[in-house]
């Protein structure tokens, strides 16, 4: 994504308030990590809009090793992916040229061929289906939510409408999503917004399991359907013109 096109930025364009995006690839505890250094480095937080990934950020925080760590030993096969992800790992350069090259869907076919890119079944990760999921998924988003003015964004997984993963991928974001309002949580779920037109998939890159502009202008405007409905966000309503 451009950097002008991401949820956080059309956000701060559309409703004339200061959005900092301190997102970076973690999954809940590590959001919070990343709340307490930034408030270390001087931030004062109040405001907060916590946007979940239902693909990679559930897993079983009950659990001693985390879904990512999990994931990342499962996905290193052969040579060429041990040495794509060392350079990754190591290389800014390596990562802006894989980005680029990737843009071309010639090039991403030949990529994934050698063993170097992954298609998209294999990029997209799928979710099982248990209580302590659900659960302890919920429970790392109260503890951060409750100590600021907070809205959860909840990001489908392209798993919902395609492969064989459908079923389980349903009850589970329906759960998490009762789970978080229950606990009292303002929530935004784009599932239905993104399925209202029938084609769900269009919000997402064909070749990647993530948002493209037109999901990521989709959430700018559900968020500012919630600002305009929430007292807690008054602030962030644009003037009247």
């Amino acid at each position: 994504m451009e950097e002008a096109e991401r949820y956080s930025n059309v956000v701060e364009r559309n409703q004339g308030v200061r959005v900092f995006n301190i997102a970076i690839p973690e999954d809940i505890r590590g959001y919070a990590r990343t709340l307490e250094f930034v408030k270390k480095n001087g931030a004062q937080v109040r405001h907060l809009m916590i946007g979940i990934c239902m693909e990679n950020d559930l897993w079983d925080y009950y659990s001693a090793e985390s879904k990512h760590v999990t994931y990342h030993r499962q996905m290193i096969q052969g040579p060429f992916r041990k040495t794509a992800i060392w350079f990754k790992q190591h290389s800014a350069l390596w990562t802006a040229a894989s980005d680029n090259l990737q843009k071309s869907a010639s090039l991403r076919g030949f990529l994934e061929r050698v063993g170097i890119a992954r298609n998209i079944d294999t990029l997209t990760h799928k979710n099982d289906y248990s209580t302590n999921i659900v659960k302890s998924s919920s429970e790392e988003v109260v503890k951060i939510a409750t100590n600021y003015n907070t809205v959860i964004l909840i990001i489908p997984s392209r798993a919902l409408w395609a492969g064989q993963n459908i079923d389980a991928e349903r009850r589970v974001h329906e759960e998490f999503v009762q789970a978080l309002r229950a606990a009292g949580l303002d929530v935004v779920d784009m599932k239905p917004l993104l399925e209202k037109d029938g084609n769900p998939s269009q919000y997402y890159f064909t070749t990647d399991p993530h948002w493209n502009a037109a999901g990521h202008a989709a959430a700018a405007a559900a968020l500012a359907d919630y600002f305009a409905r929430s007292e807690k966000w008054r602030f962030a309503r644009p003037a009247p013109k």
